[in-house]
């Protein structure tokens, strides 16, 4: 299977579906990770929740919306292989799964991926971006990673794991299938 996680920021989706898509690819699934801005200023679509606290992670969300149903339509724009698979055909239609927000604010997960074997994971490569860190502990006050790996683990306890990643999937037409997609 593809795995297609679109985020605004490079560290969004680490602190979302991180190891959720590492799980996608130690099960063979083909991840690909597509950041719509530096941070500075599919089969599978995982994106930011449309009601997210930031108006740069709602935008994304659109766009990523819009642009699954455009990609499926031929004759769309004039420039077809843009919005087309590889054999010129219009794409199929894909699911799409919304991330968690941060802490969780007015997320009601409906899906939940096990990641209590690869939290230390999880909060490694969220301490890559060290500016966001040292961002968020003067602007926030807060230990940005502890609150990530605190949030992981509420969401273990709704699910009965130690520690999880939420998601919802879209509830629009065509956008819903009767399998599990996610690990």
């Amino acid at each position: 299977m593809n795995v297609l996680a679109i985020g605004c920021h490079p560290d969004d989706a680490k602190i979302a579906c991180a190891v959720t898509l590492a799980k996608c690819v130690k099960r063979g699934d083909k991840v690909i990770v597509c950041y719509v801005s530096t941070g500075n200023l599919g089969h599978v679509i995982i994106t930011h929740n449309p009601d997210d606290y930031m108006p740069n992670h709602t935008a994304v969300s659109r766009l990523v919306f819009d642009a699954s149903f455009t990609a499926t339509l031929p004759n769309y724009t004039d420039y077809p292989h843009v919005y087309s698979s590889n054999d010129g055909e219009p794409a199929k239609l894909v699911s799409i799964y919304y991330m968690d927000t941060l802490a969780g604010v007015n997320f009601n997960p409906s899906e939940h991926v096990d990641i209590s074997d690869v939290i230390d994971l999880k909060i490694q490569m969220l301490e890559c971006h060290e500016s966001q860190l040292v961002w968020m502990r003067e602007h926030d006050v807060i230990d940005f990673a502890d609150m990530v790996k605190t949030c992981s683990r509420y969401r273990g306890y709704q699910c009965g794991a130690e520690y999880a990643e939420g998601f919802r999937q879209c509830q629009a037409y065509l956008k819903g299938t009767t399998k599990r997609l996610l690990p």
